[in-house]
């Protein structure tokens, strides 16, 4: 009998560990951007600095529980995805757009994230492009912008990202949000 109860409590253990696994990852894909946006923040990515501590414990991690990748070189936030491999089709991307750029570089970064590579003779009115710093000036400051050419540094190859999600200051998405948009 106390073998039965002890099978029984194993089984119920079990099975509840998979729902709540199963739905912590259908889920995942959603939660994904609010983690990005914390790891910007408590890294101080966000605030303009390029390195962060790799050793940190702390550090957010992706809705599927692994850790993200920072490429510092191109300024991107690397998410392994569902399958959780990186450099395969489902990975997800994100960048930051930092606060000193303008409404007009904002609107024109919006515009042109979807597009292959960025069209730099659409740049605003009053912003220049610096090679160097692969940014754009203003006269409010200077914007990063992330390189969208992929692993190997080449734009318009086949492993330049496609998508990336910007992520701004004070505007933590949301994973309904999110959801939605993902539906449209």
């Amino acid at each position: 009998m106390v073998f039965r109860l002890c099978l029984a409590l194993i089984l119920i253990v079990f099975v509840t560990a998979s729902v709540k696994s199963w739905a912590f990852k259908k889920k995942a894909r959603f939660l994904t951007p609010g983690l990005a946006h914390q790891f910007f923040v408590e890294t101080r990515l966000a605030q303009g600095k390029e390195e962060f501590s790799k050793d940190s414990k702390n550090h957010p991690k992706d809705g599927w529980g692994n850790p993200f990748y920072w490429q510092a070189s191109s300024r991107l936030l690397f998410s392994a995805g569902k399958d959780e491999r990186f450099h395969t089709p489902d990975d997800l991307y994100f960048a930051w757009i930092h606060s000193n750029c303008p409404p007009s570089v904002r609107d024109w970064i919006f515009e042109h994230a979807q597009q292959k590579g960025w069209d730099l003779g659409s740049l605003p009115a009053g912003s220049t492009w610096q090679a160097a710093k692969f940014a754009v000036r203003s006269a409010s400051g200077i914007c990063p912008l992330p390189d969208l050419s992929g692993p190997d540094g080449l734009s318009e190859t086949g492993d330049d990202v496609k998508s990336v999600r910007f992520l701004e200051p004070g505007k933590r998405p949301e994973w309904r949000e999110v959801q939605k948009q993902l539906k449209k």
